[in-house]
């Protein structure tokens, strides 16, 4: 039998029982089919933009891999830990619809990019309600780029000047302007992928000269700002590194209504595990470098300084509670010191205010 035919046949099955639950082997069958109607056909097509009359083989042959493709995603159970597979399925649904428009690239077909959209939509909205993951995880974030793309080449479409309606214009008279290799410009290029956190508190200074075997410790305050670049790890997105830099000051007295002022300027690695997409993320970090803190006399030397951080993070990271830790690379030396800190990711704000500007955009 021919594959066309298969597939078709898997469909009008899959559309008879729309009621009945189907079993994983099942699905797993229609995925089988879906896949290789797409491959069969993945060399069709791909220079077809603007051209007039097109390819219907391969534009059906994409839309029948397209509805297969979807009917598993929206259907299988995945188990615990691999919930991100469905939104890899998702993205072929949409490219699939893509390709079927690469077809025949007209006003006529613009259907096609109307049902990526869709598609689109319902796996975010799935993924928030249901699932509730985070849309920061990479595949999800693969699928709202994939909804923007396919705007942007929707968008692209001239209206055929006709006089009568639309299904009775003829093709030969639509204008398809392409799309831009990367539609994706500007900050949504780099969002979820930069940090720039700023953190306020307090905690402890001990401080002594070389020559003196007497601490000196008080009370101080701190401030920090940490920059740097955010990294996913593994298919599962539960892993995070950050690496960058960071200043951060703190003012404290030496001796009675006498301050002084400590600055450092460190490099850092941090790692994050998400307990939670939203509520709860693990943070740890390592630094080093240099610190300029005054000596008892109003000497200020720079001098090594290295830190670790423990730190508890909700909302996707946005708000964290920190305690950080700050020691002499070498000793006799004058300066360390423990600090909690609260701290706001500016970055992270940025991401999740497009993302709502996403959701509610028509």
């Amino acid at each position: 039998m021919p594959l066309w035919i298969a597939s078709w046949t898997v469909i009008e099955e899959a559309e008879a029982a729309a009621d009945e639950v189907y079993s994983q082997d099942q699905l797993r069958e229609i995925y089988g089919v879906a896949v290789q109607e797409f491959d069969l056909h993945a060399d069709r097509c791909a220079a077809a933009v603007g051209a007039v009359g097109g390819d219907p083989a391969a534009e059906a042959a994409f839309v029948r891999s397209a509805l297969m493709m979807r009917l598993v995603a929206e259907n299988f159970s995945f188990p615990g830990g691999r919930e991100s597979e469905r939104s890899k399925m998702i993205l072929r649904v949409i490219l699939g619809y893509e390709r079927a428009f690469d077809c025949n690239p007209v006003w006529n077909k613009r259907q096609y990019l109307l049902d990526a959209i869709d598609v689109a939509e319902s796996h975010i909205k799935h993924v928030r309600s249901v699932e509730r993951r985070a849309l920061s995880e990479s595949t999800i974030d693969a699928v709202i780029k994939g909804r923007q793309r396919v705007r942007v080449r929707l968008d692209g479409l001239r209206e055929p000047s006709c006089p009568t309606k639309l299904d009775l214009c003829g093709d030969e008279e639509v204008i398809v302007v392409a799309p831009p290799a990367e539609p994706v410009g500007g900050y949504a290029g780099w969002a979820r992928r930069l940090s720039l956190r700023v953190e306020l508190g307090g905690g402890g200074v001990r401080t002594r000269e070389e020559s003196d075997d007497d601490d000196v410790r008080s009370g101080a305050y701190s401030v920090m700002v940490s920059a740097g670049s955010r990294f996913v790890v593994g298919s599962s997105t539960r892993h995070r590194f950050v690496l960058g830099g960071t200043y951060g000051l703190a003012g404290y007295e030496y001796i009675a209504h006498h301050s002084r002022m400590a600055h450092w300027l460190l490099l850092r690695a941090e790692y994050g595990i998400v307990a939670h997409p939203r509520w709860l993320t693990l943070q740890v970090g390592f630094e080093a470098g240099l610190g300029l803190a005054p000596r008892p006399r109003d000497e200020v030397t720079a001098h090594g300084l290295s830190g670790l951080s423990a730190g508890l993070c909700i909302l996707e990271e946005i708000l964290c509670a920190r305690v950080r830790g700050f020691a002499p690379l070498r000793r006799p030396d004058f300066f360390e010191g423990i600090f909690g800190l609260l701290s706001v990711d500016v970055f992270r704000v940025v991401d999740q205010t497009l993302e709502s500007r996403t959701r509610r955009a028509p």
